[in-house]
């Protein structure tokens, strides 16, 4: 029986450590052989402009993938058995939370993992993630080259702003570049995130 053909799979979420494993990875001549980005929908503006320049920057194509459904659908449209009301039926999911982040499942990862699972019919795939080296709590089964590096997320980052890559200025605000509207920041990171993603008139006109 002949060994399926390998595919090198860059996972690439547009932040610092996922933009510095790949440019990392090109510079030492590391096997790239596809690049996914999955856009939520909810993605900042700067964000979709990053990819954008660094697909120009590489001069390799980054496969956008999107789930059929988005975000808005999920929160006010999806319909769900009644959990109070067995006859019932309840219209859109709560906001994500630390036990349910079914944003990130139904938007990103069943996604990518879609996608992988047709690659796995013709190909051997290796995923590669972005993880830095100081967040070992996140390595799981898949490829590290950050980790291996030894690189750290704040040498993810000046490595990514050595190479010209600014998000507008994003991490001067932000710790990390989610979504916009992500439940997991503070409220005051949520407020700047909201502003900068639809603009402060309309972010005034949304509080009216």
């Amino acid at each position: 029986m002949n060994e399926k053909p390998v595919k090198n799979v860059i996972s690439l979420s547009g932040g610092k450590d996922s933009t510095a494993m790949l440019l990392m990875m090109l510079e030492k001549n590391m096997p790239v052989d596809l690049i996914l980005f999955c856009d939520t929908g909810k993605e900042f503006p700067a964000m979709l402009r990053h990819i954008d320049k660094l697909e120009k920057y590489i001069e390799r194509p980054i496969i956008r993938l999107k789930a059929e459904k988005e975000y808005d659908y999920y929160l006010y449209q999806h319909k769900a058995k009644s959990k109070k009301h067995s006859n019932d039926i309840d219209y859109g999911w709560p906001f994500s939370n630390g036990t349910n982040r079914w944003c990130t499942s139904r938007l990103k990862t069943d996604v990518i993992n879609k996608y992988l699972r047709e690659l796995n019919k013709n190909y051997t795939v290796k995923q590669y993630v972005g993880i830095a080296a100081d967040e070992p709590k996140r390595i799981k089964n898949k490829i590290y080259p950050l980790y291996d590096f030894g690189v750290t997320e704040k040498e993810a980052l000046r490595y990514c702003y050595e190479k010209g890559f600014d998000w507008e200025g994003l991490y001067e605000i932000f710790d990390r570049v989610s979504c916009w509207c992500c439940p997991f920041q503070s409220i005051d990171n949520l407020t700047d995130s909201i502003i900068n993603a639809v603009g402060y008139e309309r972010f005034c006109e949304a509080k009216m």
